[in-house]
């Protein structure tokens, strides 16, 4: 039998969520036993911090429902709509915060021909301090990550996920 006076208790008791600073967000969870005369057991469980990028109070301050994405905390839509998002960008500018993606430079004389194996575009018609959109594909040619290549030398590239 679960004592839910029991987990309204804790659920109370726990601080909201902690943001930033590396601090650990604690979370609740109660394992329930089908025991007679026996309440939840309690187990506090703690889960790293989501990461943030640079422009995270500026998707705050704009007014975004932020959501975890790989680790961070990452804007998903503002408060105004998808539909006003959408004409500010037409009209105006719109900003991607590219600060949570990986980068993976390839280099050596075999970097292109590698490259060549695993994105679909033809990295081999790219100019130095070129770039190239392309998507990284599984063994089978299935589709893991669209990426951006960038070429920094005849055998350096830096790849953008």
């Amino acid at each position: 039998m679960v004592d839910f006076a029991a987990v309204r208790a804790v659920e109370s008791a726990i601080s909201p969520r902690r943001r930033g600073d590396g601090a650990l967000r604690r979370i609740a969870g109660f394992a329930a036993t089908a025991r007679a005369g026996r309440s939840a057991s309690l187990v506090m469980v703690t889960t790293p911090t989501l990461k943030r990028t640079p422009l995270f109070d500026a998707h705050v301050a704009a007014g975004a429902k932020l959501v975890p994405f790989g680790g961070w905390e990452m804007p998903v839509q503002y408060s105004e709509g998808i539909r006003a998002e959408h004409e500010a960008v037409r009209t105006r500018a719109g900003v991607f915060d590219v600060s949570h993606m990986g980068e993976v430079q390839t280099s050596g004389p075999d970097a292109e021909a590698f490259l060549q194996h695993v994105l679909s575009n033809d990295v081999g018609r790219m100019a130095i301090g070129g770039a190239q959109y392309s998507v990284l594909c599984n063994e089978d040619g299935g589709l893991l990550d669209d990426v951006f290549t960038y070429r920094l030398g005849g055998d350096r590239f830096l790849t953008v996920t």
